[in-house]
């Protein structure tokens, strides 16, 4: 059984190699901002990429991330509105032919670029040249289809580059688990309901022998009367039913590092971590798990024996959740 210690370390290891903030930092490395850069940062993973571009004279980022940690010096924050495309043409103003404007894109972009702003259409309202850094949430990586594209097609003085793939983190999470663990194996997607998504995965778990992993969105479908708790949060507990009395652990965690809404007075967890006992520990404490998983309550009874897992935030939807078993 894989401890929980090298299970988050695997975990928290992949979600840090798959953050935008170093994409953008490798994007800018030996090309740093002019002085007169504007910045316009759009999307969930907004601000990570905000922190690897680094200080401008002016920026806005716009995004539902509610990490309110220190930015780069000019930057402000703003949550998406319907004010989103005033203040973003405010700054597309402010820049001037011989100045700079930088556009960090992010899945989540798409609802707050507006049709005026969409296709290329931003980068028509200024004569400044723009340098365009994409963290991809879509398959096939192409600019031309990431949170409304508000600067592709490129004007001949523009430059876009793709800084993080939708691929990075499973890459990251192989590269992870062959450090820690010698032999693993990917057998599968994650694309059923959760119970018998669930049910599947431990029984396939007890015909390997090495540690192995599904990746992908599991199907959830909540009752009218629900509690908390994401996806990962609810296949983590429906795991530990299935796991009581097993000599197995898992972890499942969604690669945005964020699973469900934020409960009250603690850190938005990213999934949680489970094994053979955690069923009977939460009986033990009366928490009554059978009730918390037919109501999709998830979040409240893991939180309540510690079995949240809490990492960063990545901003990035690399294809739903991980779930590792061994």
């Amino acid at each position: 059984m894989i401890s929980r210690h090298i299970y988050e370390a695997i975990f928290r290891d992949a979600v840090a190699a798959s953050r935008p903030e170093q994409g953008v930092r490798r994007a800018l490395r030996g090309q740093p901002l002019g002085r007169l850069t504007f910045g316009i940062a759009l999307g969930n993973a907004a601000l990570s990429m905000v922190r690897g571009a680094g200080p401008v004279i002016h920026g806005i980022a716009i995004t539902i991330d509610d990490d309110r940690g220190p930015l780069p010096t000019g930057w402000m924050v703003t949550a998406p509105d319907e004010t989103a495309e005033l203040v973003i043409m405010d700054v597309v103003a402010a820049a001037r032919e011989d100045d700079q404007i930088l556009v960090l894109v992010s899945g989540g972009a798409e609802d707050i670029v507006t049709p005026a702003l969409a296709r290329g259409a931003l980068a028509q309202l200024s004569g400044a040249p723009i340098r365009t850094l994409v963290a991809s949430n879509r398959d096939g990586d192409l600019l031309a289809e990431i949170g409304g594209a508000p600067t592709v097609p490129l004007r001949a003085q523009d430059r876009a580059t793709m800084v993080t793939s939708r691929g990075q983190f499973m890459g990251a999470i192989r590269s992870e688990l062959g450090r820690h663990v010698p032999t693993s194996e990917f057998v599968g997607s994650a694309v059923d309901a959760i119970r018998p998504l669930a049910r599947k995965i431990v029984l396939e778990s007890e015909a390997y022998l090495w540690p192995h992993y599904w990746f992908g969105q599991p199907e959830l479908v909540l009752p009218a009367e629900h509690g908390s708790g994401g996806p990962a949060q609810q296949m983590a507990l429906q795991l530990a039913l299935e796991l009581r009395g097993k000599d197995l652990s898992a972890i499942c965690a969604a690669s945005t590092g964020w699973d469900g809404p934020r409960l009250v007075g603690q850190p938005r967890p990213a999934g949680a971590f489970v094994d053979g006992s955690t069923w009977d520990a939460m009986n033990a404490a009366h928490l009554d798990p059978a009730r918390a998983l037919a109501r999709y309550d998830a979040g409240p009874v893991l939180r309540a024996i510690g079995a949240l897992v809490i990492t960063q935030f990545t901003g990035i939807d690399h294809g739903g959740d991980i779930v590792i078993v061994g």
